[in-house]
């Protein structure tokens, strides 16, 4: 009786040591979960993925323009985009420091708009191709631009329009699935309406 006693003492102590030996085992390799997070969660930037290009992949600008330091919702006046048809007090800021305004014409449509002076301009937009399902060049007045989008949606237009070399707007355009007007027409549309206020580059 005494030794089977002895037999299941010692098979609960050694089934205890290899219960604590586990815990400390996970315990030491344990990530702390807060950095885990932030690694896995935090979206690698563009410049990471991308090494930003010296040579220029987008036409020139002849005419420069400059969009530094201006407030996404004062690119355009609020009498300009009242006489295109859009709510001037509709604007928001939003993501990427854009600004969206909101039809009056046509019910659901709304143009958000964005500068960005920082990625090198309209070139960015080309080395970054690969990314666009759709990548169609243009002119808008003056200025070179593409209407780049992931995927062919004609009720949506996002369009890259190069101010200056090193400077770029970004217009999207969307309106109500309904209507059948070109979406792409409207957001160049309000695109020259932005640059034809915007000032020239020094």
């Amino acid at each position: 009786m005494q030794k089977h006693s002895s037999s299941v003492m010692g098979a609960l102590l050694l089934a205890a040591a290899l219960v604590l030996a586990s815990c400390s085992t996970e315990d030491a390799s344990e990530p702390d979960t807060t950095d885990a997070t932030t690694e896995s969660t935090a979206a690698p930037s563009l410049t990471e993925e991308f090494p930003r290009e010296t040579e220029l992949l987008a036409p020139p600008v002849s005419t420069p323009l400059d969009a530094t330091d201006i407030e996404p919702c004062a690119l355009i006046s609020d009498q300009e985009v009242s006489a295109m048809g859009y709510d001037a007090g509709s604007a928001r800021t939003g993501f990427e420091n854009s600004c969206t305004w909101d039809s009056t014409e046509h019910e659901g449509s709304r143009a958000t708009l964005r500068a960005n002076t920082e990625d090198g301009g309209l070139s960015w937009i080309y080395q970054i191709r690969d990314r666009y399902g759709v990548f169609d060049e243009m002119m808008v007045g003056e200025y070179p631009a593409v209407h780049a989008h992931t995927i062919e949606d004609e009720s949506r237009c996002v369009l890259y329009t190069g101010i200056a070399d090193d400077q770029y707007l970004n217009t999207n355009f969307v309106r109500n699935t309904l209507d059948d007007f070109d979406a792409c027409q409207a957001a160049i549309e309000f695109t020259e309406a932005v640059i034809a206020e915007l000032p020239a580059a020094s």
